[in-house]
């Protein structure tokens, strides 16, 4: 991915886990370029290096600003969901989705698939 790209997500990205993978992808990019900037013999091309370690950890530091924001977002929609859900919902339907969110994945998976084969069509 290149730098322009991991800008734009950065910038517009509302997905919490999606901006925990880039802040890795630029931990990983930054200690390559040190790699790079201690091989480097020409000053220009150490420059270059020290130009590109300076942006992506600029990019590190907006996502380490953003993340915040979006976690709050998410919780209060997942709040206003629950609300909504109870009052739309009669309770004994509400009491089973709480159960199946409460599930652990595997177990939903496997459920989603019985349900898929046992559907008709």
């Amino acid at each position: 991915m290149n730098i322009e790209d991991i800008k734009t997500e950065v910038i517009y990205s509302e997905d919490q886990n999606r901006l925990f993978e880039i802040t890795v992808m630029l931990t990983e990019e930054i200690s390559a370029q040190h790699i790079l900037l201690i091989k480097a013999a020409d000053p220009i091309t150490k420059a270059q290096i020290k130009a590109k370690i300076s942006l992506l950890t600029t990019l590190q530091g907006i996502i380490d600003k953003r993340l915040p924001d979006i976690r709050t977002a998410e919780i209060y929609l997942n709040r206003r969901f629950r609300a909504a859900a109870d009052l739309l919902l009669k309770k004994e339907t509400y009491e089973r989705l709480r159960q199946f969110a409460g599930m652990p994945a595997r177990e939903m998976k496997q459920i989603l698939k019985q349900n898929k084969d046992n559907k008709i069509e």
